[in-house]
Order: structure tokens, then C-alpha cells, then sequence
């Protein structure tokens, strides 16, 4: 569920069963109540990424091939 409001950026991605609570920041995958994100697809151009540092604060990390 995606409540109004909330903008899902450039191959970002919402979980079944998830609600989207805030907006979906690009080629992130959000799951949960609410969505919180836990992965970076591994197709996400550099300049998405964040920080290792931030990643580590945000439980977000990114998956695949560097």
C-alpha cells in the first residue's frame, strides 16, 4: 500500500503487504509496517547510494556486484 501523498521514485520498490508511509527514495526495495528500506538494487547508478556510514545508521545496504 502506497498512502496519497507519497511519491515512489525511479525503480523503487514497495513489498507486498508493505505500507509506504513516506516516499520511496529511487531503486530502493521497502518492506514492512511501515516501509522501511532494506535493500539497493544492485542496478542503482552511484549517485543513489548512500554512505557506507549512513547505511550502517539506516539498516540499508546494497546487494549484488560493485
Amino acid at each position: 500500500t502506497v498512502l496519497a501523498g507519497v511519491h515512489v521514485r525511479e525503480q523503487g520498490m514497495v513489498g507486498a503487504m508493505a505500507v509506504a508511509t513516506g516516499d520511496v527514495r529511487p531503486y530502493h526495495v521497502y518492506v514492512g509496517i511501515p516501509a522501511k528500506s532494506v535493500r539497493i538494487k544492485p542496478n542503482a547508478p552511484s549517485q543513489d547510494l548512500v554512505s557506507p556510514t549512513a547505511a550502517s545508521r539506516t539498516g540499508e545496504h546494497r546487494i549484488g556486484g560493485d
